[in-house]
Order: structure tokens, then C-alpha cells, then sequence
């Protein structure tokens, strides 16, 4: 079984509802992405979408492996959205300076086009399944139906 929502099926942020905009925020790629001395925008590309599903299919690929070659039972994948963002950007992390009021120096592309975002709380939730959240799990959506 799959599960994808914005912060994953436990810890302190497990039940908030998220997307791909809002982990690529909270990922820092936002930071990186627009002018050096201008605010932080959000690429033109879906890359927090884009990312999720990538490594939501490793780790179902991984599970199978696992299951057909080591007889292991079967897993339970959780994607947290941010966490594909942060691993895309790993080796930038270590050079951040915490409380740096400047912004790192980055080839912008000048004809980025402004992606819409959603205000609505209710859209603004990962729309990659439709189910609602179950009891045991309130900020996962299974998506194994």
C-alpha cells in the first residue's frame, strides 16, 4: 500500500493538509527559484508532484523486489511530499547558513511562467486519490483501491 500526503502518516505535521506547492515551500526549493534579491517563487515545473510520484514508485518497486525475491512480507510505502524536495536538494543543504539573510545566487530562467496555486482547503489537499483520510491515519490518502 501507497500512502501520500504532505508531511506523512506520523510525527507532529502528519494530519495538515498539503500539495505539491506547499512541500516545495516547505522543502526550500522556493528559496532557490526566482530572482537573488527578489522573494521566493515556485518553479514553473510541478516538481513537488512530479518528485512524490517518483519516489512513491521506488518504494513500491522496492517492496516488490522485496516481496518476489526475499519473501518479505508486504510494506506500507508513506511519501511525504517535502521529502523527494529535500533529497533533490541534499547537497545544498549542508552550505545554508541558518539565519542567512541572503539568498544563494542562482541561474533563473527569465521566462518562467507563474504556476496557479489553490486557496481552498479542500483542493488544497494531495488530489492524486480520492479518498478521505482514514481514522488511523488522518493525514494519508490510500491509494491502493
Amino acid at each position: 500500500m501507497v500512502t501520500v500526503s504532505a508531511f506523512g502518516c506520523d510525527g507532529p505535521w502528519a494530519g495538515r493538509p498539503g500539495g505539491g506547492s506547499l512541500a516545495e515551500a516547505f522543502g526550500g526549493l522556493t528559496y532557490l527559484t526566482g530572482e537573488s534579491d527578489g522573494p521566493p517563487m515556485l518553479p514553473s515545473l510541478p516538481l513537488g508532484d512530479s518528485l512524490t510520484g517518483l519516489a512513491g514508485v521506488i518504494g513500491v518497486l522496492a517492496a516488490c523486489w522485496g516481496r518476489d525475491v526475499r519473501g518479505a512480507p508486504g510494506q506500507h510505502v508513506d511519501v511525504a511530499m517535502y521529502e523527494p524536495i529535500i533529497t533533490l536538494l541534499g547537497s545544498l543543504v549542508p552550505a545554508w547558513t541558518p539565519g542567512e539573510p541572503s539568498r544563494p545566487v542562482t541561474a533563473a530562467v527569465s521566462s518562467t511562467a507563474r504556476r496557479a496555486t489553490s486557496t481552498n482547503a479542500a483542493t488544497a489537499r494531495s488530489s492524486s486519490c480520492p479518498r478521505p483520510p482514514t481514522p488511523r491515519s488522518p493525514g494519508c490518502y490510500p491509494c491502493s483501491a
